[in-house]
């Protein structure tokens, strides 16, 4: 499954030595490939736009991916294990850092790092439901989304974890923070783990497909 944004969130990673550069584009499904990035290196990807989810992959199974935004050092738009997929909260040029695990261990040798472009999420204009989740209740569920609709989910903390899945396993959703129609935080095919960017009430849109599908039918959406 599709996974947004930021796998087990234990380390934030900024290596000093950068190797390679790769530009994407916003066609859904390019790729590109920085080759033989050492997991103590970062590489420069350009063409990122805001909005747009990503997934990033090595050739070394079990590196772990920090992606920050604007400079090497700048803000962290996620980190995880990889395959790790993501979404690009401006439009800016991406520092991929790589290395061997979430302590942010060194190995100087070979891996290929490539980025897919996966598109955009959806946005649904129908409210149904609200989920509340707190320190003490750590799991809620919304009974009875139609796949046309936004769900209301309060009680969500910056940097915390969430995963949300359905009952109809095929299910596409988006998480938007703010607002309905507010920044996406994370999409993709359920179960999809995701890192709360702010403190605020988040919305998750729950369609068929990539394509945002809809369909008249219940299913239950728990975070």
């Amino acid at each position: 499954s599709l996974l947004f944004i930021f796998n087990s969130a234990n380390a934030q990673c900024t290596n000093t030595s950068s190797y390679g550069s790769a530009t994407l584009t916003t066609t859904t499904g390019a790729s590109a490939t920085i080759s033989c990035n050492y997991a103590t290196e970062y590489g420069t990807w350009s063409g990122v736009t805001a909005g747009y989810g990503y997934t990033t992959s090595s050739t070394v199974s079990g590196d772990y991916i920090t992606i920050r935004s604007s400079t090497s050092s700048g803000t962290v738009v996620a980190h995880g294990l990889a395959p790790l997929t993501w979404v690009a909260q401006t439009t800016a040029t991406h520092y991929i850092h790589i290395n061997t695990d979430a302590a942010c261990g060194t190995a100087s040798s070979c891996r290929n790092i490539t980025t897919t472009v996966l598109g955009t999420g959806c946005l649904n204009t129908s409210s149904y439901g609200t989920g509340t989740l707190s320190s003490s209740v750590t799991s809620a569920t919304i009974n009875c989304n139609y796949a046309s609709e936004y769900g209301t989910w309060n009680g969500i903390v910056s940097g915390n974890n969430y995963t949300t899945g359905s009952s109809v396993t095929t299910d596409f959703i988006t998480i938007r923070s703010g607002s309905s129609s507010g920044p996406i935080v994370a999409f993709g095919i359920v179960p999809v783990t995701w890192n709360a960017l702010t403190t605020a009430t988040h919305y998750i849109h729950v369609n068929t497909d990539t394509a945002c599908g809809t369909q008249s039918s219940c299913r239950n959406i728990t975070t």
